[in-house]
């Protein structure tokens, strides 16, 4: 199913992002690329990066180093350096779905939830 070739295709982004751009022992991104897509720079009150996601980490596990990207239905992928690990969170499933929309509103609460659980179920301790 899609969903299942969605979500390894982003574990494998994953995996290059917290490997700092080498996957299956080889560089595909430079240090240089890494540097400049992760680094974080503060304008007045907003953190960002040039490529991702900072300031809306799902749940409240997340280093504050971490980075990601979140959709707006079920589709996110964080990375969290400090802890050496990724997460990729893809639910869809039979029902969730209307015909013209989500029956949830908004999965941020539920995201939230299943990211925190999961570095619960990890050990790693929350951080904010």
């Amino acid at each position: 199913d899609s969903s299942g070739v969605e979500a390894r295709a982003l574990a494998i982004v994953g995996q290059l992002w917290l490997n700092g751009g080498i996957y299956a022992h080889k560089r595909l991104l430079s240090r240089q690329m890494v540097e400049q897509f992760t680094a974080h720079r503060r304008e007045k009150n907003e953190v960002f990066t040039a490529g991702w996601e900072v300031s809306q980490a799902p749940g409240h596990s997340f280093s504050p180093g971490s980075y990601g990207w979140t959709d707006e239905s079920w589709g996110s992928l964080w990375v969290d350096p400090e802890r050496e690990v990724f997460v990729v969170s893809l639910v869809r499933g039979p029902g969730m779905w209307e015909e013209h929309g989500p029956k949830i509103a908004s999965p941020g609460p539920l995201r939230a939830e299943v990211y925190d659980a999961i570095f619960a179920a990890l050990g790693l301790n929350q951080t904010r």
